[in-house]
């Protein structure tokens, strides 16, 4: 497999994925896409230092019906026929970096250049991972969070910090509850602040 194929084995390996499954380029000959892929990329290992370290010549996006995104890219110094691509997940679009604190990253893999193998290794070890933990972003963070009622309502400064802790907690804490750290934590801790 040649590097101006990696357009076509996305759109193979969409048709072996089970569901429907669509096959996008990318060209990350600009240094703006690259980054923006850098970031977009849930994974700080295989994925990331691809993305990081070399220059990718062209990279391919698959999307679930499910809002599942998966990039294709090459893998760097990988040995002919032995695993030469890597398929990672993407982070949900437009959310906040802290926002993943508590999920397990769905690390990328390093798969075959054969559409039928690499679809094996994409729907047994890359998929179960990436929509367990697109799963738990959704149900914490997916939702936009709800005003906060009148009467429960700080203001100024205590405002905004009830909106970051609401938005990065869900809906656990409300103002009307206190701070549930605070009354959470141990006698000793609590007479220290």
């Amino acid at each position: 497999m040649n590097e101006a194929d990696l357009t076509t084995f996305g759109a193979d390996l969409a048709t072996r994925l089970d569901g429907d499954w669509t096959s996008r380029a990318v060209d990350t000959t600009e240094r703006s896409i690259n980054n923006r892929l850098l970031e977009a990329v849930w994974d700080e290992a295989l994925a990331h230092w691809a993305l990081m370290d070399f220059v990718q010549r062209d990279a391919a996006i698959l999307h679930g019906l499910n809002g599942e995104r998966v990039l294709l890219l090459h893998r760097p110094l990988a040995r002919r026929g032995r695993h030469e691509l890597i398929a990672v997940g993407l982070k949900p679009p437009g959310a906040a970096e802290d926002s993943f604190d508590g999920i397990d990253e769905p690390h990328g893999v390093a798969i075959p250049a054969d559409p039928a193998r690499a679809a094996a290794a994409v729907s047994r070890r890359l998929l179960p991972r990436y929509r367990v933990a697109l799963e738990r972003w959704n149900s914490t963070y997916g939702e936009t969070p709800e005003p906060i009622a009148e009467g429960n309502d700080p203001s100024g400064p205590l405002r905004r910090q009830w909106a970051r802790l609401r938005q990065r907690w869900g809906r656990k804490v409300q103002p009307a509850q206190g701070n549930t750290a605070y009354r959470s934590a141990p006698p000793a801790l609590r007479r220290a602040r």
